[in-house]
């Protein structure tokens, strides 16, 4: 006989039974084994070991929500019917002994912390010490998060507004067609929190939540033991001044905006646009020059010095409806004689505002009421403000012909208002200048029908500051608001007004975009929107280098944010930028300094735009507007020269090349002009096609331009010889190391153009065997990074690599720079300059919902959707709206196409929705 692994001790055998001594053995069941010669009986776990009193070995899981209800295993040995659980004290509910080694059991409810747990019986208990863990499962920003689910679910359900704990709202486990559904269901206690414990919980588990007066919510098919819930509250639990609702009283935030003058500067205007007729803005030098002017009528006019030796004609007055009440321009007084009055151009009138921080990006805040208008005289504002943690932000500017244009803002964070409580002090200034316009490229979004049909692209943006909540800086809708036919599509624009840099108190604030194209109304059934979202941005539109080493693209460190017009590469390292507002650096891929800035001795006059430059690091030449050209020298001891040098033309200049022998600049309407060392000579190009682009070597050079537009010149006779190459625009023209001459640009057809040409011959394609050329992009620039191997770039920043033999895309991940210039450094890398954008994409194309469409009854129904052609879906929310309203969130999967909803009413007789005849949209 044995019992486990062991022999029995002292067996005898007497009418018919057999008695033994068991061996040692350790707690739990044992096998029997009865053996007679070659016979045998096995009795499975036909013996228990039990101690002399309970032992507690092990608690699974190790922790559960504070509500209480976590199913918990005690492993352990010596349990009875008689043994109880008991954590820290408080005794376990619906305690189950499987068997002497495990016992089941829920939780009950504790506060935050480690306990021990304890077993006890008649003849005595055991402690396992700091065995359990009660800790709060509730997420403030919503869904799922910590372990797998094992048998024990923890949900907790929130107001979204002020993300209090909703008592008494009903949750749901599962869906109608689940084999177990309605098993798992209940009413949150006033923690908000409802635990569903057992056996048969396993992952993937739907879960609802519902409540009077409030939005529905689901989180489906998801695998971890907690879960959060956000509800929309029907009427907003902090109303405005003069709105009714329930809630708490709102608090208020008083406070001034100090250093206006200093801070709130105003912004640069130009006479380039005069709208009010005469010789206003005119050039001039002295007051007769405007008064004998053609147009200058009866009035009074000035020559008004306006900075530096710049003089401009600008008619004398008495107030603004002087200046024909025309709001381009405004009566002041003239600076350099105290005198007199006139009319110079004007911004508008300031103005300043002051709001709240919002909770999340589509939370509102109440209205702020009339103090949210500063007062000129003053700078108090004072504002109601929701409650919790915030932030307060003031935007000023200038208002002209009834249309805002903010200039600076201004932020104070860790406002903590309290119900019915006044804040007094909150002091802002000014600090954040807003003055770029930030450019934005949309990575493919959706065609969409705008005006007549409904269709739109909104932009919006806002700086996140964390528990603070968001400030918006940016919304941008009606891109394509002049297009009533036909679809619209939008890929690059402008937001202007951005912080170009944020002050100290905001480095650990980030950035958050979005972008969604409302398709509008039509005729075949097409999803309703697309869209992309981008959160924790550092810096939007930092990127304006991008450097190809060792095969990968990186973002060069540069430090600027200006758009770069051109790279000039030297020897190791070194490295000009050119930038377009005429700025120039030195440095290297890493970093770089300012060498040079231009000087604006007139205020109101545009600053020249350089638009290409050619040379070395130490000797450069710079074009761009007006036929501007620019000389920049640096001599052995590193004294910087720029000198801007007399022209032969005034038409914009759009490109240069530069050699020993002479250089070349070409521009608008065939302008091209030439020096090889006595100066710049016009040449008649015989064309008036724009040049835009043009190349020097030893021999020469060759301009290419519209219309496929080429001229060539000779060092030994510069007399321009014109051709054609089959094209609509090249763009970019550059000499191979072989000599050839290769041209890049776009083709009539829209797509990509690549020709190459020995010796002035025939032109032919440049593209590899194999190639369609018509499935290539426009390209706008290109250079050889090694022998034979060249690197295209088109306007959008997709950057190709082409070999003899081979096209391949190479295209940086994020397209955030718009080149306009490629060049390569000494050691074969090659450089990308151009204008620093904001990427947002790729655009997710919603999923079309296709059943149903209009539902009479939002309790219960199967809701479905397929996802179209389009990126990789992503999608992890599905609104159902009716009347504008989200009355039920779900939270899904990518791989997620169908819900069965559950019926709320039937279940806990809660009314969930105003009307049940809604019909939603998703």
């Amino acid at each position: 006989m044995y019992i486990g692994p062991w022999r029995a001790l002292e067996i005898s055998v007497q009418e018919g039974t057999l008695s033994a001594k068991t061996p040692p053995g350790v707690p739990g069941a044992a096998h029997v084994r009865m053996q007679c010669g070659a016979s045998s009986v096995l009795v499975a776990d036909g013996y228990e070991y039990r101690p002399a009193k309970p032992e507690i070995h092990a608690v699974s899981p190790r922790k559960g929500a504070t509500g209480g209800g976590t199913l918990v295993a005690v492993h352990g040995a010596g349990f009875t019917e008689s043994t109880e659980i008991y954590f820290d004290g408080l005794q376990g509910q619906q305690t189950q002994v499987v068997n002497g080694a495990l016992i089941r059991t829920k939780t009950p409810a504790h506060a935050p912390g480690t306990v021990n747990v304890e077993v006890t019986s008649p003849g005595g208990g055991d402690v396992l010490l700091n065995s359990f863990e009660y800790f709060s499962p509730t997420n403030p920003q919503g869904g799922t998060y910590g372990e797998g689910l094992q048998g024990t679910l923890n949900v907790t359900v929130l107001d979204i507004y002020s993300l209090k704990p909703l008592e008494g709202a009903f949750v749901q486990v599962g869906q109608p067609d689940d084999p177990d559904y309605p098993k798992y269901g209940g009413v949150t206690d006033d923690s908000g929190q409802i635990v569903f414990s057992g056996t048969d919980l396993t992952p993937p588990v739907t879960v609802s939540a519902a409540k009077k007066e409030y939005s529905t919510s689901s989180i489906v098919n998801f695998e971890v033991g907690n879960a959060t819930l956000l509800l929309f509250p029907w009427v907003p639990p902090s109303p405005g001044p003069g709105q009714p609702g329930p809630g708490l009283p709102l608090a208020t935030v008083k406070g001034r905006v100090l250093d206006v003058d200093k801070y709130l500067l105003r912004p640069p205007t130009t006479c380039t646009k005069p709208s009010m007729g005469g010789p206003q803005c005119d050039f001039c030098e002295q007051d007769t020059d405007c008064s004998t002017a053609a147009g200058a009528g009866g009035k009074q006019w000035a020559c008004v010095v306006t900075g530096g030796t710049a003089k401009r004609c600008f008619s004398i007055c008495q107030d603004d409806g002087d200046c024909d009440n025309n709001k381009d321009f405004v009566c002041v007084q003239d600076v350099f004689d105290d005198t007199r009055k006139v009319c110079q151009p004007s911004v508008g009138i300031r103005e300043i505002t002051c709001k709240s921080s919002t909770r999340g990006l589509d939370t509102l805040n109440p209205d702020p009421g009339p103090g949210a208008q500063v007062d000129e005289m003053t700078g108090d504002y004072a504002i109601t403000v929701r409650l919790d943690e915030l932030a307060v932000y003031c935007v000023g500017g200038y208002r002209r012909k009834g249309v805002f244009r903010p200039t600076a803002m201004g932020v104070r964070r860790h406002i903590f208002p309290q119900p019915g409580q006044t804040i007094e002090g909150i002091d802002i200034k000014l600090n954040i200048p807003l003055v770029r316009d930030l450019p934005v490229r949309l990575d493919n979004p959706e065609p969409f029908h705008p005006a007549n049909n409904g269709g739109d692209l909104e932009v919006k943006g806002w700086i996140h500051l964390g528990s603070d909540g968001y400030v918006p800086v940016a919304k941008r809708q009606n891109l394509a608001a002049d297009s009533t036919s036909g679809s619209a599509v939008v890929n690059d624009f402008e937001l202007s007004a951005q912080p170009l840099t944020l002050p100290e108190e905001l480095t650990d604030s980030t950035y958050t975009w979005r972008a969604v194209v409302d398709y509008g109304h039509l005729a075949t059934p097409v999803p309703m929107e697309s869209g992309t979202f981008h959160a924790n941005v550092v810096k939007p539109g930092d990127a304006n280098l991008w450097v190809r080493e060792d095969g990968k693209w990186q973002t060069g460190q540069i430090g600027l944010s200006t758009t770069l017009a051109a790279a000039l590469p030297g020897q190791a390292t070194d490295v000009l930028y050119v930038g377009d507002d005429g700025r120039v650096f030195r440095g290297s891929i890493d970093d770089a300094y300012t060498l040079w800035l231009p000087s604006l001795p007139d205020p109101y006059a545009e600053a020249p735009t350089i638009l290409a430059a050619a040379g070395t690091p130490t000797d450069a030449t710079m074009v761009g507007i007006d036929g501007l050209i620019r000389r920049l020298t640096i001599n052995a001891a590193e004294v910087v020269t720029v000198v801007q040098e007399t022209g032969a033309v005034t038409d914009d200049l759009y490109g240069v090349c530069q050699v020993a022998q002479g250089r070349v600049a070409v521009g608008a309407s065939g302008a091209l002009q030439i020096d090889v060392g006595g100066g710049w000579t016009a040449l008649a190009s015989g064309t008036q096609s724009d040049l835009l682009a043009v190349a020097c070597d030893s021999a020469g050079a060759v301009a290419v331009g519209d219309l496929g537009t080429v001229v060539r010149i000779s060092w030994a006779n510069p007399s321009p010889q014109l051709s054609t190459a089959s094209a609509k625009r090249l763009r970019d023209v550059k000499f191979a190391s072989d000599g050839q001459v290769w041209v890049a640009g776009q083709s009539t057809a829209g797509y990509g153009v690549l020709l190459r040409s020995v010796a002035g011959g025939t032109w032919t394609s440049a593209w590899p065997p194999g190639t369609n050329p018509s499935a290539t992009p426009a390209l706008c620039c290109l250079t050889e990074s090694s022998s034979g191997v060249w690197l295209l770039a088109t306007d959008q920043g997709g950057l190709w690599r082409l070999t003899p033999s081979s096209l391949t895309d190479q295209s940086p991940l994020r397209r955030d720079v718009a080149p306009k210039d490629l060049a390569t450094r000494s050691d074969g890398s090659v450089i990308v300059v151009g204008i620093p954008v904001l990427w947002l994409g790729p655009f997710l194309t919603v999923a079309d919902l296709s059943a149903p469409k209009d539902v009479v009854s939002a309790n219960s129904v199967q809701v479905e959707w397929a996802y179209v052609a389009g990126p990789a879906a992503t999608i992890t929310r599905v609104h159902l709206n009716g009347m504008g309203f989200p009355f039920w969130w779900l939270y899904v999967n990518p791989t997620t196409t169908s819900v069965n909803l559950p019926d709320f009413t039937a279940l806990s007789a809660l009314t969930t929705l105003p009307t049940l005849q809604t019909p939603y949209a998703a």
